[in-house]
């Protein structure tokens, strides 16, 4: 074992070391093309609804959208004076936070030696900053962490729900409940999340006995949703959450304009990654007055199932390499609990957990993919891929050694290529 060590070693290192500077490149090109950029980036326009604090009031913090990230980049921008960049800076100081919760948390407590730990976490941290959500001013980021720790506790929960006090379970809920008026897509994958844990006996039985438990973290979840819109609550009577919509009056809605772009994507008539805006939507309605529109997913499915085979097929595909792209061997490595052959030296004992994640994550791409028609987004399940991540890495430290070692080299190699390509591509 010690040869082996030996010789591997310094391969490894020179390596990682590789890995590392190419990933310390692609973050100084994220900080310079994301967070210094001088214009919009994407979906950014959170800064729009930051207000000074010297007007704040009660109606202010709680009817605009996502009203814990507005609020946090409101209190930078009054440091700093620079709406954009605020809320970009609440993306990144939320990046850093989280980081220091998984460290100490999860990677602090792995029975491992400081060089391979830190080779461990280095890895782990680069699946955020290749992302690049944590350099955007969008509530997106922020929604990832909340989710990531909502999701990571429950499972540990239906693993070992002993462990858990009532306090535990309100301080769960109340995560639950700001992820939620962060970014409401959070519901979606919570959805999915409940629906895998039905499909294991195991964590069925703990519903049916732990009904309290749950109820607290569903009472403490609502309790914080309608404390933060507060004032719409008790005036509109209503709930403000994060939903980005096209105004009514145009006539098209997000369905019709993801259809119609991924009608001519597959037909060749519009480049791909190329979008449709809502005039171009209203034009060709306008152009073709009989033409196919459709009112949901279904009639889409009913009445081009061609199209939505195929549309579903290359975002499951593109999907799945994302993940590989993000995780290198840390994703693929999990799947070895399904042979009976690592079933040897208790690898697999009381994996539960980890053939949870995997289906979360599978029947997530098949639901985003479903949902999409168009493309799918890697940040709709970036939270889910951390705990994905973390699982890989709990599962692989049972192994020898030798084999992580080489687990890590080839996640090296692999990750210096795929960098290379993206840079030598640009």
């Amino acid at each position: 074992m010690f040869k082996i060590r030996k010789i591997r070693l310094p391969f490894l290192l020179l390596m990682f070391g590789l890995f590392t500077i190419c990933n310390l490149i692609y973050l100084v090109q994220s900080i310079r093309l994301q967070l210094l950029n001088k214009e919009c980036n994407g979906d950014e326009y959170y800064y729009e609804n930051l207000y000074r604090l010297d007007q704040i009031s009660l109606e202010k913090i709680t009817s605009i959208p996502s009203q814990i990230y507005v609020f946090i980049s409101s209190i930078f921008n009054f440091f700093i004076n620079d709406s954009i960049l605020s809320t970009r800076i609440v993306s990144v100081v939320s990046a850093v936070l989280f980081l220091f919760f998984v460290y100490n948390f999860f990677f602090k407590r792995l029975l491992i030696d400081s060089v391979e730990k830190s080779i461990l976490f280095i890895f782990f941290g680069s699946i955020i900053f290749i992302t690049r959500n944590c350099f955007i001013g969008t509530s997106d980021f922020m929604s990832i962490c909340l989710l990531f720790i909502t999701l990571w506790q429950l499972i540990e929960f239906f693993e070992n729900e002993k462990a858990f006090n009532s306090k535990k379970m309100l301080l769960i809920g109340a995560i639950l409940g700001i992820s939620i008026t962060v970014r409401p897509t959070v519901l979606l994958v919570y959805l999915v999340f409940s629906i895998s844990l039905l499909f294991f006996k195991k964590y069925r039985l703990v519903i049916t006995y732990k009904l309290k438990e749950l109820f607290l973290i569903a009472f403490s979840s609502l309790f914080l949703i309608i404390l933060i819109n507060l004032y719409p609550v008790i005036h509109e009577h209503k709930i403000v959450l994060d939903v980005k919509e096209i105004p009514k009056e145009t006539g098209v809605n997000w369905l019709q304009r993801n259809y119609l772009m991924a009608k001519f994507w597959d037909n060749g008539s519009l480049d791909k990654g190329n979008w449709l805006s809502t005039q171009d939507v209203i034009d060709y309605k306008m152009k073709n007055p009989n033409a196919f529109i459709p009112k949901d997913n279904f009639e889409i499915l009913m009445q081009e199932p061609g199209l939505y085979a195929r549309q579903m097929t290359r975002m499951f595909v593109k999907a799945n390499y994302t993940y590989f792209r993000f995780m290198y061997l840390f994703f693929p490595i999990l799947w070895l609990i399904f042979f009976p052959v690592f079933k040897k030296n208790n690898l697999s004992k009381e994996t539960d957990k980890y053939k949870l994640i995997i289906l979360t994550l599978f029947l997530s791409t098949l639901f985003f993919s479903f949902m999409a028609i168009k493309m799918f987004e890697p940040r709709w399940v970036v939270a889910i891929l951390l705990v994905y991540a973390l699982f890989s890495i709990e599962y692989l430290i049972k192994f020898k050694q030798e084999k992580r070692y080489l687990v890590y080299s080839i996640s090296s190699v692999l990750g210096i290529i795929m960098f290379l390509n993206t840079f030598l591509g640009n």
